[in-house]
């Protein structure tokens, strides 16, 4: 059998081999793309390699993909030989792209009236019929409802392949106060238990009520502390931290520009005036809950600014997966 180190692909074969690659290569940029075998005798086969766009140097089993200066899908062709004997051909693609977008869509809940808000409504199916990669930060106490609709309802759009659903905490909590009057956030001024149980319990929702392990994870309001990374470093499942803190073995997602000024109210001049073409990603921090109409319309103007600037959306637990097989 053949496996890939990505979301997409995989195919049966005679022999067991591994091939690793990035699914994202930056225009211009290469990426090494390799293959592993167990066996031992995994010597006497040939790998030859082609592409229809971009180059590959090298022959064998590990070879480099140079990416052209303009974006687009490649195409990757793998023709497996024993010896003399051809074994099997596999085609696998890289996205070749100019700048990689995340959507970083907070606070989904459970409505008990319509299972997710209109406003949701309107947003989710924009966003899947448009085949724009969007991750919806899910309440996941939220998940605690009897209606089973709701649980169809998220599965159905992890299942679509445009969404991914992230961790934003089990309960939302912001400005709790402690007994001697203190303000504390569910991750922020709380003690290190308290925080992991928060996360445990999340993630172990989560898996109950949707079979799904959450990847990703971003705290309400944003606010964090030293425990936060303590707290994440138990839960080896999570691999991505939204605006996290520098030290954690995470990868953490920086934020730089907005698409919302101030927060819930999107702004298409000002986006434009501080959008930066320069960076290989940007996060976009939304709240579509609180659109009206004429905002939601703006939020749109948006996302046909970046699609004219030929961006990638992409998920961030796929951008992880990315960035570990790039070698």
């Amino acid at each position: 059998m053949i496996t890939f180190s990505s979301l997409y692909s995989q195919s049966n074969l005679g022999q067991d081999f591994t091939v690793t690659y990035s699914k994202f290569v930056r225009v211009s940029d290469s990426t090494r793309i390799s293959i592993q075998s167990e066996n031992s005798l995994s010597n006497d086969y040939q790998f030859r390699w082609q592409t229809n766009f971009g180059t590959i140097q090298s022959s064998g089993k590990e070879v480099i993909y140079y990416a052209p200066g303009s974006d687009g899908e490649a195409n990757i062709e793998l023709e497996i030989y024993n010896r003399a004997d051809f074994i099997s051909k596999q085609i696998f693609s890289i996205s070749i792209f100019r700048q990689l977008i995340i959507l970083k869509a907070d606070d989904l809940l459970y409505d008990n009236k319509t299972i997710i808000s209109e406003n949701w409504t309107r947003f989710l199916h924009y966003t899947v019929s448009e085949k724009i990669k969007s991750s919806v930060g899910l309440i996941v106490n939220s998940l605690e409802t009897e209606d089973e609709r709701y649980f169809g309802m998220l599965q159905y759009l992890v299942r679509t392949g445009y969404i991914e659903l992230w961790n934003h905490g089990y309960d939302h909590l912001l400005d709790a106060r402690h007994q001697n009057g203190e303000l504390y956030d569910e991750f922020r001024n709380s003690t290190l238990e308290y925080q992991k149980n928060q996360l445990r319990k999340a993630q172990e929702l989560s898996k109950e009520k949707l079979n799904m392990t959450l990847h990703t994870f971003g705290a309400p309001g944003n606010a964090i502390d030293s425990n936060t990374i303590l707290a994440l470093d138990a839960f080896d499942e999570i691999k991505v931290w939204f605006f996290g803190l520098s030290g954690s073995s995470k990868l953490v997602l920086g934020r730089s520009v907005d698409v919302e000024y101030p927060a819930g109210k999107p702004d298409y001049n000002s986006f434009v005036q501080n959008y930066d073409s320069s960076k290989e990603y940007l996060v976009f921090q939304i709240h579509p809950n609180q659109w009206d109409e004429s905002q939601f319309e703006t939020f749109k103007q948006i996302m046909e600014f970046l699609k004219n600037q030929r961006s990638t959306f992409i998920l961030p637990y796929e951008y992880y997966l990315a960035l570990i097989n790039k070698q």
